[in-house]
């Protein structure tokens, strides 16, 4: 019975040997007696690796699973990178929209014939204005747009033309160094009498090109800075002979008088060139002393003074003997003035005038009222005088009032009213405007 149940057992054997074989792709019958206890350890290794082939699996389990991990993770750590940078993207982003309404009753300054013109612009205001703080240093961006189409009406024509300013401006600073550049480009139409080529009452296109660059270190109590400036103004066809191309490079050097107040000496060299005339080009060295910084601890500002001489390629000389004054006082925390003064004296022996002698005040006020944080007043007195060698006289003065209130955080509504009065020994230049604006503003 038992020679019967070993030979069963060698022919099942058999069996199965030959079938793993044949699963094997292995072209060969196995033949040959496989005893009871082959069979087992054949069995115990068949399950040993089937064992490890299942602790293999849930090894590759894990390790796949700890990768996905780990690309969530840095997939998560993307995106708040990204929700941050937008973050403080908008912060430093703002947008406005304004709708400005102005009517001046003598749009282009005339003492007979005056025309009333009714002007509207819709602005579009962009600003991005980063600030960043790296090992490298402390860097600033700023880029700024705005403009929009402009509708003029007065009784002599009706214009549609957009304006537009667009600037840029980059500056570093790392420990006593630093250094800014700059661009920027504007379109405007101004009176033909703003040139002094035609009539007063015809508007045209200008260009306005700038860009420059500055250098400026703190060297001991010694600051200095250096700066150039590039600008290129064009005109439409028709006006290109007031086109100019102005170059100016500048050097100041401060002295510390204490640690808000610098004492500054300046030299600028400028050149002026019309690059569509045969005459006209300029050269010119300007020297300016003054303070800067606070005067007194309510008051902070400019004061100085410079002489300029200017050759004029033809051969002829100008000299120009200047004093600005430019200061602000924070009375109180609800109340503020400005105040801007100029006088320049001007020889010029080759002109019908041999000099010329302008004055100048402005005084600019801003008021906060108690009764509420959502208005703010302003009123401003101006006067200017020019005389001249040939006794001729100009004199003008006026004033205005403004008043500004936020109707919401984001909505501002903006009312302006100036007055202007020229008189003159000259009547051809007399003239009196009023000017009423109306403004409003919502940012996003």
């Amino acid at each position: 019975m038992r020679a019967k149940y070993r030979e069963r057992t060698k022919v099942k054997a058999k069996v199965l040997v030959t079938a793993v074989c044949a699963l094997g792709a292995v072209s060969f019958s196995c033949y040959g007696d496989i005893s009871r206890e082959d069979v087992i350890s054949f069995h115990l290794d068949y399950y040993e690796f089937k064992h490890e082939d299942k602790e293999e699996e849930e090894r590759v389990t894990e390790e796949r699973q700890e990768m996905e991990k780990e690309r969530a993770k840095k997939s998560q750590e993307r995106r708040e990178r990204v929700n941050e940078l937008l973050k403080k993207i908008s912060e430093d982003l703002s947008f406005f929209v304004s709708v400005e309404a102005v009517y001046d009753d003598n749009a282009f300054k005339t003492s007979v014939d005056e025309d009333a013109e009714f002007f509207t612009t819709l602005d579009f205001v962009l600003n991005y204005n980063p600030d960043l703080f790296w090992k490298l240093g402390h860097t600033k961006f700023s880029l700024n747009f705005q403009g929009g189409p402009n509708l003029s009406i007065t009784n002599n024509e009706q214009l549609n033309k957009a304006m537009y300013l667009v600037k840029g401006d980059v500056s570093h600073v790392r420990g006593k160094y630093g250094a800014n550049v700059s661009g920027q480009f504007k379109k405007e139409f101004v009176p033909f009498g703003d040139i002094g080529v035609g009539d007063a009452a015809v508007t045209i296109d200008r260009y306005i090109y700038t860009y420059g660059a500055k250098f400026f270190a703190e060297w001991k109590r010694f600051p200095w800075d250096v700066e150039y400036t590039h600008e290129d103004v064009e005109h439409e066809s028709g006006s290109s002979d007031s086109d100019t191309s102005k170059d100016r490079f500048s050097f100041t050097n401060y002295f510390e008088l204490s640690a808000k107040t610098r004492l500054l000496l300046s030299h600028d060299y400028e050149t002026v060139d019309y690059p569509n005339r045969d005459e006209g080009n300029s050269k010119g060295h300007t020297t300016w002393v003054g303070i800067r910084g606070e005067i007194s601890p309510k008051i902070d500002g400019l004061i100085r003074g410079g002489y300029q001489f200017t050759e004029i390629e033809e051969g002829d000389e100008t000299e120009t003997e200047t004093v600005e004054i430019e200061l602000d006082y924070d009375m109180s925390r609800r109340l503020s003035h400005t105040l801007r003064i100029g006088r320049a004296t001007t020889a010029t022996p080759y002109s019908t005038e041999t000099w010329t002698e302008g004055s100048s005040f402005l005084l600019t006020s801003s008021y906060l009222p108690p009764i509420t944080k959502r208005l703010r007043l302003g009123a401003h007195i101006v006067f200017e005088q020019d005389d001249f060698s040939s006794n001729r006289e100009d004199r003008l003065w006026g004033g205005g009032v403004s008043a500004e209130y936020a109707l919401k955080k984001d909505i501002k509504f903006t009312g302006r009213y100036q007055f202007r009065k020229k008189t003159s020994t000259e009547p051809d230049v007399e003239y009196k405007n009023n000017i009423i604006t109306l403004r409003l503003t919502k940012e996003f």
